[in-house]
């Protein structure tokens, strides 16, 4: 990282793909997208190896670990990888989650009340016209 305020370092990367969009267009495609590329920014934010990566996307049977559907979100035509999900303050691993999934633990801040209000909340509301 050529800066140790992440700020500089953000604003540093984005000037440098604008100046040289070729050359960041190359590496994207050809270790960024890639399985050496994948394997280290596996092991580098997960500890985990892409092999195991793909240990665990077999035994979830390609599905995300909440709802049992293949990921729909879409990146240039093709579904996106299931995304690693892991406890923010142990860093463990807990499994593979789809956009979307992720995304509402995310902002549920994985906070288990919060999501038994949610759920009690949808089963007192189910089937009932919305109160004005």
């Amino acid at each position: 990282m050529p800066y140790a305020d992440p700020d500089k370092d953000k604003e540093y990367h984005i000037k440098y793909r604008e100046a040289n969009r070729e050359k960041a267009k190359e590496y994207a495609t050809t270790y960024h997208h890639s399985d050496k590329g994948r394997n280290y920014r596996y092991l580098y934010a997960y500890n985990i190896t892409l092999e195991e990566y793909n240990r665990m996307l077999e035994e979830q049977n390609n599905v995300c670990k909440i709802c049992l559907q293949p990921e729909q979100m879409l990146h240039k035509g093709k579904a996106k990888r299931l995304c690693v999900d892991h406890d923010h303050n142990t860093g463990k691993v807990r499994g593979l989650l789809c956009q979307r999934c992720n995304t509402t633990l995310g902002r549920y801040e994985d906070n288990p009340e919060l999501m038994k209000n949610l759920i009690s909340y949808l089963e007192e509301n189910f089937g009932h016209p919305p109160v004005l």
